[in-house]
């Protein structure tokens, strides 16, 4: 496996660059059929490699490996929405869990504080947190169906802020 991390640089010039490394080494992987894990957060990368690879209690994970159907309250129209991590853990009484994890910045699981003005970036909050919402609750719900459990995971959680 090849593990690359795109991160926010300061500058376009910077994400152009990196972007079209990326696109590059993609393309060779592709070619030559290896499997390529893209990050597009740091927070995800760190659950990855920091809290998985390195903890003996993860007995199995994986990446975006299923989806679960979800109805957008933006177009009423069913959608697919690809949980982060399956994380398969020997708990510290010996019990086995299996968790559906998800990782998102913090802000994006709160509702975004009314302002005075209605800017499109509030709008634009205030779509992606109901978005999210409707996701993991289908989540919370396919999960109770299959004895899982699902978990909404954030830098708080994660040990970052």
């Amino acid at each position: 496996y090849i593990y690359i991390h795109i991160s926010i640089f300061t500058t376009y010039l910077h994400i152009y660059i990196c972007l079209c490394v990326c696109m590059y080494v993609l393309y060779v992987c592709i070619f030559i059929h290896i499997y390529v894990y893209i990050y597009i957060s740091i927070f995800t990368t760190y659950l990855h490699i920091y809290m998985c690879d390195r903890n003996e209690n993860i007995m199995e994970y994986g990446s975006e490996e299923f989806w679960i159907p979800y109805v957008s309250p933006v177009d009423n129209r069913v959608h697919r929405y690809f949980p982060d991590f399956i994380i398969k853990v020997k708990e510290s009484n010996e019990e086995i869990k299996t968790y559906v994890i998800e990782v998102k910045p913090k802000r994006q699981t709160v509702p975004p504080k009314q302002k005075s003005r209605v800017t499109k970036s509030y709008l634009y909050e205030v779509q992606t947190y109901a978005v999210n919402q409707s996701k993991w609750n289908a989540a919370d719900e396919w999960c109770k169906d299959r004895r899982l459990e699902f978990k909404v995971i954030t830098e708080t959680e994660l040990g970052l802020r």
